[in-house]
């Protein structure tokens, strides 16, 4: 975190995000992306900040450090970045504030109870996957015939088929 408080870097940090993000409600497609250091999903229409107390980063730290299978989960890095928590905290205030939209929301999630974050995360994605109005997509006059043509080879093969097993049961 160190650096962030500089005024100079705070508007190229998030002109892009806001900027890219317009363009999210013009297009079908459902992206998602889990920007993990900063506990943040994101969807076209809405992005989705699952905050995480600091005595629950505390627990989950030490639930890394404690079981072997989860040792993969943490780095000494994280130590050294939770002294910046404030920082943090007040870059996501700013990073959230500067890029929140009403076409594309952000939606401040509580992460201590991983079951309850879920639960609320997903009332939310269907509601917008609904706004969507997705359709499959229609096929042209030239697909069309593609289709019967190729839906009568396999036909004929399969009769085929059967009538050579037919000979050699015979």
């Amino acid at each position: 975190m160190p650096g962030f408080t500089r005024r100079s870097s705070r508007p190229n940090s998030f002109r892009g995000p806001a900027g890219q993000k317009n363009g999210y409600g013009k297009n079908a497609t459902v992206r998602s992306w889990i920007w993990k250091s900063t506990f943040t999903e994101r969807h076209p229409d809405h992005q989705v900040f699952l905050h995480l107390s600091k005595e629950e980063q505390r627990e989950r730290f030490l639930d890394r450090l404690e079981k072997p299978d989860k040792y993969w989960k943490f780095t000494l890095s994280d130590i050294q970045e939770r002294a910046y928590w404030k920082d943090y905290r007040k870059a996501y205030e700013h990073c959230l504030s500067a890029t929140s939209t009403e076409s594309a929301p952000w939606y401040v999630v509580p992460a201590d109870d991983k079951k309850d974050a879920r639960l609320i995360i997903s009332r939310i994605t269907p509601g917008k996957l609904q706004d969507l109005k997705m359709e499959y997509p229609r096929p042209s006059k030239e697909r069309l015939k593609e289709l019967e043509t190729a839906r009568k080879t396999v036909a004929g093969s399969a009769k085929k088929e059967r009538g050579r097993r037919m000979t050699n049961l015979g």
